[in-house]
């Protein structure tokens, strides 16, 4: 299985006010290659090499596109779509963790380990500061209470 290389994305509005401003809104319509590009077929393209400026640009649009859609789609007002986008995006996240952890695990290129790793490490850090936050505050609310 070939493994793609994770874009980055910019700053941005924070997580909070992407969330508030998706709240109420209806899916946009269905994603499709013929709607990115005009010259994709139909299934997976090959993947660019990023010395290909154009079309490695064009695919990197296109994922993040993809991958904001569907955000999008999980706080929709329509809950058929909400639900086939957080199974969606469950399997999409698992299956990318699955490969971090095995590119971690590897030994044959330390650079990718130690990326792959740090990556991990972040999302763990991340977790765990959101999760004893919230319980820290809910213990804090009780206390009070």
């Amino acid at each position: 299985m070939k493994r793609k290389s994770a874009v980055q994305t910019g700053g941005g509005a924070s997580p909070h006010q992407r969330r508030s401003e998706r709240k109420n809104r209806q899916p946009t319509g269905k994603i499709s290659s013929k709607n990115a590009v005009s010259d994709l077929e139909p299934g997976a393209p090959e993947i660019a090499h990023p010395d290909d400026q154009v079309k490695w640009q064009t695919q990197r649009s296109f994922g993040t596109a993809w991958v904001f859609e569907v955000l999008d789609r999980v706080e929709c007002n329509d809950e058929n779509a909400a639900r086939e986008a957080r199974a969606e995006l469950k399997n999409f996240f698992l299956n990318i963790g699955g490969q971090l952890l095995g590119i971690a695990l590897a030994t044959n290129d330390a650079n990718a380990t130690d990326w792959a790793g740090r990556v991990l490490a972040h999302i763990f850090v991340r977790v765990g500061k959101t999760c004893w936050k919230g319980s820290h505050q809910e213990a804090l609310r009780k206390a009070d209470g």
